[in-house]
């Protein structure tokens, strides 16, 4: 008894389930006639689902399809199922009534490779879609949805327009120039990417953007309206453009911003910018100069890993260094973080494999888990004063050979040395020497007695100046903080 009515219910559930779903996406069987592909929706309609590559130049959706004895009408398009490399011309006939996307009906483009289409037709009687110039919209010509693929020069967009719908512009390598009217309100996803011909582009002031607008294209100029104080997500990504200057104003940069732009080399972030996703710059290999600035109060993680930076500059007031905010930026050969970072996050700089040379600030306390991991030209390291955390991996996979230390913490240091490989000297002060020797079994030598392995530094000029070098050999322009220097080819340690 109990199974049969578990039975009943089963079945009054998916009798339920199946009149819930619309007539529009449950499809009953799929049928290929005259080269189109269509499936069979439960109201006896038909929807285009594809076409077969047979090289046609034109291809004249039906109104009707005559299969097994029945005729079914078109009704709907599935959205990018139009793909023909040799197709110019699409008609679409009376009787569809709307370009199809389960789940999300900002897109209605049907176009999804055609890069030698130059029109879109729509019958005139059609009741809900109209075409003009080659261009498919909505009857009102409120709504645009395609732009053929094919489509060169200039192309201007009717004052009637208000909403731009997703991928409208896909793929129109030819358009040098889009004019977009104030009527325009909202800009979908993706609306102008692969526009690679572009290289500027005004957006009307009481625009909306969505998400992804601009990927893949070659802009150089953007003006935005007044008020927009953000960059989306991934608006930029992928884009082939060289330089880009953020308007002041901007506060936020959104995920993945300007991901894989790998021919970016210049990007000016303003002082108004205080928050950086997750990923905004990640994969910008041509970037090789950033500078990070103090308004800058969040970053997400991988914010700027895997691009080419050399020259970073992080100015005062940031007290954070996240999460793989510089992974993997193997162009990096010296690095000095500024005064007020407190912690430095897990990964910060793995895999930065020319890294040389790290300054850390006297405000340092935490190193956390593989903050330099596989930085395989980190040879030397000198460790601030204040720390209070460091994780034992923090530095797995780098060559050290010398590690100096200003304040011997036992707590900060212990599960470190146990760690640390015992080739590692370790350069403590004078008096706490023995007590260093007690924690680590390596080689452990006094700070004072350090040889740099300089063997020439620039005496002073004819003027007398003194001049100040660090260990490295470079000359210091600013008064010298708390650690070890040459001064006419003698070392000085400052306390």
């Amino acid at each position: 008894m109990k199974l049969r009515t578990y039975t009943q219910i089963g079945r009054l559930f998916s009798i339920f389930l199946l009149l819930s779903i619309s007539s529009s996406s449950f499809a009953l069987d799929r049928i290929t006639i005259g080269g189109i592909t269509y499936s069979i929706l439960l109201d006896h309609t038909l929807r285009v689902e594809g076409v077969q590559e047979a090289g046609e130049r034109e291809i004249v959706i039906p109104d009707t399809v005559e299969y097994d004895g029945e005729k079914f009408p078109v009704k709907l398009i599935s959205f990018n199922s139009i793909r023909s490399k040799n197709l110019e011309r699409l008609v679409i006939p009376k009787t569809v009534t709307e370009i199809f996307r389960f789940g999300n009906h900002d897109y209605r483009n049907p176009i999804a490779s055609c890069p030698s289409l130059q029109t879109i037709e729509v019958d005139e009687d059609n009741e809900l879609l109209s075409a003009t110039d080659g261009v498919l919209f909505n009857k009102e010509k409120t709504e645009l949805y395609a732009v053929p693929e094919g489509k060169k020069g200039t192309y201007r967009i009717p004052g009637t327009v208000k909403e731009i719908y997703a991928e409208a512009f896909r793929f129109c390598h030819g358009l040098k120039e889009i004019d977009i009217p104030e009527s325009v309100i909202t800009i979908y996803d993706g609306a102008f990417m692969y526009c690679d011909g572009l290289r500027s582009i005004v957006i009307p002031s009481c625009s909306t953007l969505a998400d992804g607008v601009f990927i893949g294209t070659n802009l150089d100029s953007v003006v935005f309206p007044e008020g927009m104080d953000k960059i989306g997500y991934e608006w930029f990504s992928y884009s082939s453009m060289t330089r880009f200057i953020i308007p002041d104003g901007v506060k936020d940069i959104g995920y993945r911003a300007f991901s894989d732009c790998e021919s970016l080399e210049s990007i000016t972030i303003p002082n108004s910018v205080t928050s950086i996703g997750s990923l905004a710059f990640s994969g910008c290999k041509s970037l090789k100069h950033i500078v990070i600035p103090s308004s800058v109060t969040s970053i997400g993680e991988w914010a700027f890993s895997h691009c080419g930076i050399e020259n970073l500059e992080i100015e005062k007031g940031i007290k954070v260094i996240g999460s793989a905010w510089f992974k993997g930026c193997d162009q990096m050969t010296s690095l000095v973080i500024p005064e007020g970072v407190t912690h430095l996050g897990s990964t910060s700089f793995e895999d930065c494999g020319n890294l040389r040379s790290v300054e850390f600030p006297s405000t340092l306390e935490e190193i956390t888990k593989y903050a330099f991991r596989r930085c395989i030209s980190l040879k030397e390291v000198h460790l601030p004063k204040f720390l209070k955390t460091l994780d034992k991996a923090a530095f797995d996979g780098c060559p050290l050979e010398r590690v100096f230390i200003e304040r011997l913490n036992i707590e900060v240091y212990k599960d470190f040395f146990d760690a640390l490989d015992k080739s590692v000297v370790l350069y403590v002060h004078q008096r706490v020497l023995n007590k260093a020797k007690e924690l680590y079994s390596g080689t452990v030598l006094s700070i004072e007695d350090y040889e740099t392995g300089i063997s020439h530094v620039p005496a002073a000029g004819s003027n007398n100046e003194e001049r100040l070098y660090d260990l490295q050999g470079r000359r210091l322009k600013a008064a010298p903080q708390r650690g070890m220097y040459i001064r006419n080819g003698r070392k000085y340690v400052v306390k």
